[in-house]
């Protein structure tokens, strides 16, 4: 008997998908309902026979050599070995010691001392004048200045320092979000390609053992020579497929290599603590993403900061006032006498205001485009975590179904091969459920990886990064001055 071998420790995972509610809602404004409002409604926690089913599709572990077998193991046990990377480890990785992290994290401490510099404006500070004449006359004075009001501008500049610093550190999670999607999507494809690989390996020993089995029917007189020719055909075209997997494999792993900057040698499917549980993607859904994403958080940051520009460039259109004491250290022509005085200084100068007034107007069409960016991102993640929470379990509902077709397949091999041998069965009949139930386990580890992928992104876009690697770094934003 010749059965095809299964696909790796089948991990797959996740609340059963719950049917979209048709009750009707209520418009808001003039734009009507959104989908992913529809869906978030529509979400209710998974019925126990749901759940039954969920844990019940599985497969167990391959050998180098094992038959195809069901188990009802529903992830890896052996995700967190010594041997293997987790998914949380290399997202640990990246998130620390990334050269864009790094780059990314000065940026945030510089910002601190721009704070620093900005808050310096309120102290007081001194001005050293030495006067040279044509006729050698000379002077120095020391002017000590406290600045008491400057149209806003001290406040402003410390507010825009402040804005940059909520900007640097969106960017900081900005950067940690892009190089989590990219290394876990290159984790993901490492897993697949590996596993795939073995199952076109598992497949090759398959043919090869039908082809024996043609070539000593041939020797008898049993089967015709066009049936020797069709497996070698069908090997020929399975170890093609191999190279194509192996290909896939090391540009996979070269890429994850390049992200970590470390040897990748043993890597699992996602454990199960990984799957998001149903209230956690209601609460993505609802609005955690929003409230930490850094898209945003960006936004915002930029309305911030043109906010602080706009008070600014308003300050230049109003006088400053100072409180200046003066003394005069040296002269040297005529008696010198040291002469020391307390002014109260009035400043205006017309150019500045009307350049002021000016930067005041253009500033504020900036604000406005920030306006609308804040609101475009705000969709855009709904979008994301939406689609990603749809994918997540359009995947689930597609795995049981492939599983259940999997096992047909696998059936079939082993009841046409059994024909085949009775004369009941055609031999390309046999190849062809051959090449079938292959496809289908093929498929299975393809859909875990649509599956994993989606879940990886919703927990990434939902900003709940804790839940891949509990050392995650912090998402809320918080000033640090120097």
């Amino acid at each position: 008997m010749i059965l095809l071998s299964s696909v790796a420790a089948v991990v797959m995972a996740g609340c059963s998908t719950t049917p979209e509610s048709s009750a009707k809602m209520p418009a808001k404004s003039q734009r009507g309902v959104l989908y992913s409002e529809v869906m978030l409604r529509s979400m209710a926690p998974p019925s126990r026979d749901q759940e039954a089913v969920l844990n019940s599709y599985a497969f167990a572990p391959m050998a180098p050599n094992g038959e195809i077998s069901v188990g009802v193991q529903l992830y890896s046990e052996d995700a967190d070995k010594p041997d293997a990377l987790s998914l949380g480890q290399v997202l640990a990785s990246v998130w620390s010691e990334h050269p864009n992290v790094v780059r990314a994290l000065a940026e945030v401490e510089a910002t601190g001392f721009e704070i620093s510099g900005a808050r310096s404006g309120f102290y007081p500070y001194m001005s050293v004048t030495a006067r040279q004449a044509s006729n050698d006359a000379s002077a120095t004075t020391v002017n000590i200045i406290q600045p008491l009001w400057m149209g806003g501008r001290t406040s402003a500049e410390l507010k825009e320092a402040e804005a940059g610093q909520y900007r640097a550190l969106a960017e900081l999670n900005q950067t940690r979000l892009d190089l989590a999607l990219d290394t876990s999507e290159a984790y993901l494809n490492v897993v697949l390609a590996k596993e795939q690989g073995q199952l076109w390996a598992r497949y090759i020993n398959n043919l090869q053992a039908l082809l024996d089995t043609i070539s000593r029917r041939a020797s008898l007189g049993v089967s015709p020579e066009a049936d020797i020719q069709t497996a070698q055909t069908r090997l020929s075209q399975a170890r093609a497929g191999l190279q194509a997997s192996k290909s896939v494999l090391l540009r996979s792993r070269l890429h994850l290599e390049s992200l970590l900057h470390r040897s990748v040698r043993e890597v699992r499917w996602p454990a199960e603590r990984y799957r998001l549980s149903h209230e956690e993607m209601f609460k993505i859904l609802d609005a955690r993403a929003i409230k930490y994403h850094p898209a945003p958080q960006l936004a915002g940051a930029e309305i911030a900061l043109q906010k602080a520009r706009v008070k600014v460039a308003k300050s230049a259109v109003y006088p400053q006032l100072s409180l200046q004491y003066s003394t005069q250290l040296d002269q040297s022509a005529g008696d010198f006498t040291p002469d020391s005085s307390t002014q109260l200084v009035l400043q205006f100068s017309s150019d500045s205001g009307l350049k002021g007034y000016n930067s005041y107007r253009a500033i504020l069409q900036r604000l406005h485009g920030a306006e609308q960016d804040l609101v475009y991102s705000k969709r855009d993640v709904t979008d994301i975590v939406s689609s990603a929470y749809s994918e997540r379990n359009a995947s689930q509902e597609q795995f049981y179904a492939q599983v259940e077709a999997a096992r047909a397949a696998v059936n079939l091999v082993d009841s046409f091969l059994r024909q085949f041998k009775v004369g009941r069965k055609a031999w390309l009949e046999v190849l062809n459920a051959h090449r079938e139930a292959h496809e289908a386990l093929l498929q299975i580890s393809a859909i875990k990886k649509s599956y994993w992928s989606a879940n990886t992104r919703l927990a990434l876009h939902g900003m709940m990064w804790s839940r891949l690697d509990a050392g995650a770094p912090a998402i809320e934003l918080a000033l640090q001055e120097q």
